[in-house]
């Protein structure tokens, strides 16, 4: 028996082409790996089948390779949101850092989000927060440094915050707290 063919068949036009969304992690060391994998699982499982989601994962190690930097540099460029996962206790490495200027320099039509997950608030974390600060504001991105960042939910008292977190972002950023505090 034949199936019988779809409104857009019969008309001659294409199904509508589902959205993607496409994420890079750039991490430090295997925990931060691990870190940024799991915060982009919570995302990606959010979006329930509403677009395919696609990732790629660059470690620092890598990114000290002139053309494994580049191909990351376009990656991310490309990319809806950059995860950025570092322990924070130590400073960028030049490699690193090349790796983020040549990233925003590609940057022209679209606007990524950075996500920076931080295994500890001391340290290099402060330094490094405001450098990530410093390539954002002058590309016009959105930064999301922390949890204490995130736009609070409704339910926190005293927040000024006009932009409320979808649920599955709020969870991650939980998930990250916890375990930034067990550490």
């Amino acid at each position: 028996m034949k199936a019988l063919p779809s409104h857009s068949e019969r008309n001659g036009a294409a199904p509508p082409p589902v959205p993607t969304f496409k994420c890079v992690v750039i991490y430090e060391d295997f925990a931060a790996g691990e870190r940024g994998q799991r915060f982009y699982e919570k995302l990606a499982a959010a979006m329930d089948g509403d677009c395919i989601s696609t990732h790629n994962l660059w470690s620092f190690p890598v990114l000290a390779i002139a053309e494994m930097r580049n191909s990351a540099a376009s990656a991310a460029a490309a990319a809806d949101i950059v995860i950025f996962a570092v322990s924070g206790r130590d400073e960028l490495p030049a490699a690193v850092k090349e790796w983020i200027e040549m990233w925003a320099w590609l940057i022209e039509d679209t606007r990524p989000a950075l996500v920076a997950l931080f295994e500890s608030p001391n340290g290099e974390s402060g330094s490094i927060r405001g450098y990530l600060r410093s390539v954002t504001a002058r590309k016009h991105l959105a930064f999301f440094p922390d949890s204490a960042s995130l736009p609070a939910p409704a339910s926190r008292a005293g927040s000024t915050r006009k932009i409320e977190p979808t649920p599955f972002a709020q969870e991650a950023w939980d998930d990250e707290e916890v375990a930034a505090g067990a550490t």
